[in-house]
C-alpha cells in the first residue's frame, strides 16, 4: 500500500479525486470517531468534518508528510484548528476553553494507531501563537487578552472600552482568522509539523 507521501507525489488536478478518496479512506473513520467524542451534537461532529475534508481537497499540494512519509500529523494540525474554531465561534461569553479543551484533545490525539503514534507538545503550539499575538496592535492585543486569558466576557469588554458588543464580537473574530491563517501559514510552509496541540489552533 502506498504511503501518504506517495499518493500526494502523484497529485494532480486530474487525478485529485482519486488521492482524496485514499486520505479519505484511511483518516475519516478515526476522525469521525474523535468528532463524536468532541460534541455532544451528531450533526455538529459532521458539519466540523465536512469542513476539514473540504479544506483538504481544495489545499492537497499543500499537504505534509513526516519522515515515514505519513500526513497525519499534519491533518491532525488541521483538525485541531478547525475544532478550536468552531468552539470559538459558538461559545463567545464562555469561560476559557484553553485548558479544558486542550487536554481534552491531547487525551485523543493519536490519530492514526497504525500509521503514526502522535506526542502533541502544548508548549510549542502556544510559543507560536503567543508570538503572532504579539505582532498585532496593543490595543486589538489588549482586547483578546481580555477575552482570551483574562475571560471577561464580550459584554464586560464592550462596557471596559465604550464600544457595542457586535464591535467587540467582530473584533476578536477578526483576530482569531488573523491568528488561525497564520498558524497554517507556518504549519504549510515548513517540511515537518510542528509536534502541536492546541491552544487551538485557534
Amino acid at each position: 500500500m502506498k504511503t501518504d507521501k506517495q499518493l500526494l507525489n502523484g497529485f494532480s488536478e486530474n487525478g485529485k479525486e482519486v488521492i482524496f478518496e485514499g486520505l479519505f479512506k484511511r483518516y475519516h473513520l478515526v476522525l469521525w470517531k474523535k468528532s463524536l467524542k468532541m460534541f455532544r451534537c451528531r450533526e455538529d461532529a459532521e458539519d466540523l468534518l465536512q469542513d476539514f475534508w473540504l479544506y483538504v481537497f481544495n489545499n492537497m499540494p499543500k499537504i505534509k508528510t513526516d519522515e515515514q512519509g505519513s500526513a497525519a500529523r499534519f491533518l491532525h494540525t488541521v483538525y485541531t484548528c478547525d475544532v478550536y474554531d468552531f468552539y470559538k465561534k459558538r461559545k463567545w461569553d464562555t469561560v476559557s476553553l484553553d485548558n479544558a479543551l486542550l487536554e481534552k484533545l491531547h487525551d485523543q490525539s493519536t490519530i492514526s494507531s497504525n500509521l503514526v503514534e502522535e506526542h502533541i507538545y502544548i508548549e510549542e503550539f502556544q510559543r507560536l501563537r503567543v508570538s503572532i499575538l504579539n505582532t498585532l496592535p496593543p490595543k486589538d492585543r489588549t482586547l483578546f487578552h481580555l477575552y482570551d486569558k483574562i475571560n471577561l466576557s464580550v459584554s464586560e469588554i464592550a462596557l471596559r472600552y465604550s464600544l457595542s458588543e457586535g464591535t467587540v464580537r467582530n473584533k476578536i473574530s477578526s483576530i482569531s482568522v488573523i491568528v488561525n491563517s497564520r498558524l497554517r501559514s507556518i504549519y504549510a510552509a515548513v517540511s515537518i509539523i510542528v509536534w502541536l496541540f492546541i491552544g487551538h489552533i485557534f
